[in-house]
């Protein structure tokens, strides 16, 4: 009995982290989710970096790529299911200038894929071929904010498994 009760005990502790862990994931990554409704009076800007932008408005979509290709013939390379932007309306990447199209969404930078980036009614969707945005900031102070509630949803399914082990073992 006593060994029933410790796998039971360790389901009941598995199920409990797997929990925790899955609403972390979750919340923390709820603007890239998959499952995709189409965003209304969407606007794109696309800026190639020597004085030529094209504007668009009242677009609608699902996700940033979606929608520049709406308008605009795109060029990319496909890593698995993720979408590399090679070149828009016929300008691609300059490798050797160090020009890249990246993209920002209501003047955020994008720092998934933009066939990931999932948008939302009345997003300002711009296009930039310039250098690179994207900076690793390894001296920026840690948010723990999700970082504690993770600990503390760990912590409170140990303890709910620890008491429910004691209460099996009182019974026997």
């Amino acid at each position: 009995m006593a060994k029933l009760n410790t796998h039971v005990m360790v389901t009941v502790l598995f199920l409990v982290i797997v929990s925790a862990s899955s609403c972390y994931i979750t919340n923390t990554t709820s603007r890239w989710t998959s499952q995709y409704s189409v965003a209304s009076d969407v606007s794109l800007m696309i800026d190639f970096g020597n004085g030529t932008v094209l504007n668009y408005e009242g677009l609608v979509g699902t996700d940033v790529l979606n929608v520049t290709k709406s308008v605009v013939t795109v060029n990319i390379t496909w890593y698995g299911d993720l979408a590399f932007v090679n070149a828009i309306a016929g300008v691609y990447n300059n490798v050797e200038g160090g020009l890249w199209w990246q993209y920002w969404v209501n003047e955020v930078y994008g720092t998934v894929a933009s066939n990931k980036y999932v948008i939302h009614d009345k997003d300002a969707v711009t296009w930039r071929l310039t250098t690179s945005a994207f900076v690793q900031n390894h001296d920026r102070e840690m948010d723990w904010t999700s970082v504690t509630i993770l600990i503390g949803m760990i912590l409170v399914g140990i303890g709910t498994a620890t008491t429910l082990y004691f209460i099996m073992v009182r019974r026997e």
